[in-house]
């Protein structure tokens, strides 16, 4: 079995940013680029199918090329929302998710 084909990678950018005054944290720059970028670009080292989750400004998310997934669920109750349409959307049998505050970590 090759994993890399198997594993579905995950941006979860979906939120309604409340701690942030409604600002999307994902399209927030770090070294000239947004944060779901950093994310996706790193996700996209490790496997061969990555998707966005997001609720908002979905076009400029979409210009990339990338699937995005709007939540399933009404009015963005939270991550674990997105990650259950991502799960209901996809066929692949395993997720790996990582949130767009994590932009400098690996996976």
């Amino acid at each position: 079995m090759n994993l890399m084909t198997t594993i579905t990678g995950v941006v979860l950018a979906g939120g309604k940013a409340r701690r942030m005054g409604g600002v999307d944290k994902g399209l927030l720059e770090l070294n000239g680029k947004p944060l779901w970028q950093h994310v996706a670009d790193a996700l996209m080292t490790q496997l061969s199918h990555v998707v966005v989750n997001a609720n908002r400004h979905q076009e400029i998310y979409q210009a990339s090329g990338l699937k995005v997934i709007e939540d399933s669920l009404a009015d963005y109750p939270g991550p674990l929302a997105g990650m259950l349409s991502v799960m209901q959307q996809e066929a692949g049998e395993w997720v790996f998710v990582l949130s767009v505050r994590y932009a400098l970590h690996s996976p």
